[in-house]
């Protein structure tokens, strides 16, 4: 591998990421390096989303260990599948149990999701066929569980309030995050079904397109108008699109810009050259980017709008520039970094890497902690240390960036690559 200014910061990464490797899995933040408070206490736990997306960015990074560590995260989160086909949000690693729920005793849905793509991604890396066939009922069946959302039979899936990685954030109905997930589920799953010879996966595919198509109409409307009963005539105008807008309801819809939900529609093949253009115009013009990774939606929201709910304050999480409601993010600013590298904007990819890395390197106790997420105004560290997919993020982007990783999210797959090597 080259060498270059941040291939310290690179080997830290590595380095932070082994603190999360358990006999179950990837562990969302290191358990010797934080304190486990009472609220705090299921960070001892292989949670899906975390270690899902934290292995998707270690797949090509070539480093046994943490292949690994990806492969056991599956097997931890497959043996606790609900009956019906649900992916526990985490598995509690002192008993081996599964919860489902958070706060408020509301489902995980992205947590299924997750595992969908986690588990085809890791089978087309690794080429291990004994294990596709092991858990591919349990993603079909995960599959069949996601598509009961889809109340309405539009395409899109329903999601109740705050159940996906923004857990104490008030979103819900069609949400973008989850659709584009949602879209590329069906599409990993059409492939694992074509890997093993099965039925169902040109099914699969329309089916995709049709979410594909349903996106594109709902969040980023075409005629400058959105659907809502608040309108005067049943439709509120906003204009010309500039980003994908972050959620939509039977009877409102929320115009705030969900960065990391655009930066993944961008890196998955869902838009258009001209729209991820847009996007970036949108992003890097508002600043989300500066001086920090990125801040995760733009604007936050403050007490007295809409959209504020009393529930924001528990635990003084989401404060405006804090955690969900606007604070900065490592993991989504190493996505920021390949989709400004995928649109060509190579010195502005750089900068942002560097940017990135002096992120990374700040701690609250020690340098290279990769918190977990920081203030959006000050930029200081005030999340967990050593987060892995903060960690994992910049070993996908430093890759990247020198070639010896893919840019997109989730590159396309391609069965007749596959080997078996056992």
């Amino acid at each position: 591998m080259p060498s270059t200014p941040h291939r310290e910061a690179y080997e830290q990464a590595l380095a932070s990421l082994r603190r999360n490797v358990h006999p179950m899995g990837f562990t969302a933040a290191s358990i010797r390096d934080n304190e486990l408070t009472d609220t705090a206490e299921n960070y001892a736990a292989i949670w899906a989303r975390d270690s899902m997306i934290t292995s998707l960015w270690v797949l090509e990074s070539g480093e046994p260990d943490l292949l690994e560590a990806a492969r056991q995260s599956i097997e931890t989160l497959a043996a606790q599948q609900a009956p019906a086909g649900q992916i526990p949000a985490h598995v509690l690693i002192h008993d081996g149990s599964p919860e489902f729920s958070g706060l408020g005793g509301i489902a995980s849905v992205d947590s299924s999701l997750w595992f969908v793509i986690g588990l085809v991604r890791y089978i087309f890396a690794t080429g291990d066929l004994e294990f596709a066939h092991r858990h591919a009922a349990a993603a079909s069946l995960t599959i069949r569980w996601l598509k009961a959302h889809d109340s309405t039979g539009d395409g899109l899936i329903e999601i109740p309030e705050s159940s996906d990685w923004m857990d104490l954030f008030p979103r819900s109905y069609n949400v973008l995050y989850d659709e584009v997930l949602w879209y590329q589920a069906l599409l990993d799953h059409a492939s694992l079904l074509d890997l093993l010879g099965q039925s169902g996966g040109d099914e699969e595919r329309r089916q995709a397109e049709r979410v594909r198509a349903r996106i594109l109409e709902v969040f980023w409307p075409v005629d400058s108008t959105v659907d809502t009963a608040k309108g005067a005539l049943g439709r509120s105008f906003i204009g010309t699109p500039q980003y994908l807008i972050s959620e939509a309801k039977p009877f409102d819809f929320s115009w705030r810009c969900d960065v990391y939900a655009n930066l993944l529609a961008g890196l998955n093949g869902l838009l258009e050259p001209w729209q991820k253009e847009r996007i970036f115009q949108f992003i890097w013009g508002i600043g989300a980017d500066d001086p920090h990774p990125i801040r995760n939606i733009y604007p936050p929201v403050y007490p007295g709008d809409d959209d504020w709910r009393d529930y924001l304050v528990v635990n003084f999480l989401n404060l405006p520039h804090h955690y969900h409601n606007g604070g900065a993010w490592p993991f989504i600013g190493g996505i920021w970094v390949r989709f400004l590298h995928q649109l060509g904007h190579e010195e502005l990819a750089f900068d942002a890497l560097a940017r990135l890395t002096e992120a990374n390197r700040l701690g609250v106790r020690h340098e290279w902690e990769f918190n977990e997420w920081l203030h959006g105004r000050s930029g200081r560290p005030m999340g967990k240390a050593h987060q892995a997919w903060s960690a994992a993020s910049y070993v996908k982007a430093y890759n990247a960036l020198h070639g010896e990783a893919t840019t997109e999210e989730f590159p396309t797959l391609d069965p007749a690559g596959v080997f078996d090597p056992l």
